[in-house]
């Protein structure tokens, strides 16, 4: 069975998250026969199948020779063959070409065309619900789910590579940056992101202090209430589900904190925002 999607890049969204998927698609037990592809567009590839012997497709004229599962990152002009003939089970999402500069600026442009994957829990729910949103993406807000749902897998795939290290402690500290950005949505162990990134506890929080005006978890926490902020104007989930998303600490605590960071409640915030589209624009 298979099945793809038409252009998704233009079906209207509820919010404005900025990576949006032009199209999708799965396949289970499709055999393709060897064919030469050249590509025209940013795409994630999941071959999920796990064969007991290895991948032979050719990527720009390289032999994979990884097992399955596996994963490819697909740029305008690579050329891919497929040599094998049995059966796929795959899903993928692409991103427009004029998505890179924001692919590039968010860390997710791996140097690795392709890469051997772990089908571990939280990949395999992602790409479970992946599946589930595109039978129904055209309902709702299901579209702005599913351009939510490539984001965290394509996070997952990035940040599973385990690319090594930079040796230059700045660019170390951003890169611990980044993941805390992209990592909001979870339970983050500041002690965990230090030995990710090759720093001892007291290094990278002393490190971390002459790079940034405040700590790590603060750090974090404002990320949080930013996304918050950008959820409450864009969308009208409800606040407890917000607070749930972002992974902040109690509903109480998000009240709290977004007045003092915001001036305003939630609810007042949201009010205004709605009010300001409402406003006719200025002449």
């Amino acid at each position: 069975m298979e099945w793809k999607s038409p252009d998704l890049h233009h079906l209207p969204r509820q919010t404005d998250f900025p990576l949006k998927i032009a199209g999708a698609y799965y396949c289970n037990d499709s055999i393709f026969a060897r064919q030469r592809h050249v590509v025209s567009r940013y795409e994630i590839c999941i071959r999920l199948d796990n064969y007991p012997d290895i991948c032979r497709d050719l990527v720009d004229g390289e032999p994979m020779n990884i097992p399955f599962p596996n994963a490819i990152f697909k740029t305008p002009e690579m050329e891919t063959v497929i040599s094998d003939p049995r059966p796929r089970n795959t899903i993928s999402f692409w991103y427009p070409p004029e998505q890179a500069e924001l692919l590039r600026s968010w860390g997710f442009f791996p140097a690795e065309k392709f890469w051997s994957i772990t089908l571990e829990d939280n990949l395999s729910k992602l790409i479970s619900r992946f599946r589930h949103l595109l039978i129904c993406y055209t309902s709702g807000n299901m579209i702005d789910q599913l351009d939510w749902v490539c984001f965290q897998i394509l996070r997952e795939l990035i940040f599973a590579l385990q690319t090594p290290v930079p040796e230059n402690k700045q660019n170390r500290l951003e890169e611990a940056a980044l993941y805390l950005q992209h990592h909001y949505d979870r339970r983050i162990n500041c002690d965990t992101v230090a030995a990710k990134f090759g720093f001892s506890h007291a290094t990278f929080f002393r490190q971390w202090k002459t790079h940034f005006s405040i700590s790590p978890q603060e750090y974090l926490r404002r990320h949080r209430l930013i996304i918050a902020a950008h959820r409450l104007g864009q969308s009208s989930l409800p606040v407890a589900d917000i607070v749930k998303e972002i992974h902040y600490a109690s509903l109480t605590a998000f009240h709290r904190d977004f007045k003092n960071h915001f001036g305003v409640t939630p609810a007042a915030f949201r009010r205004s925002q709605v009010l300001s589209e409402k406003l006719p624009a200025e002449k």
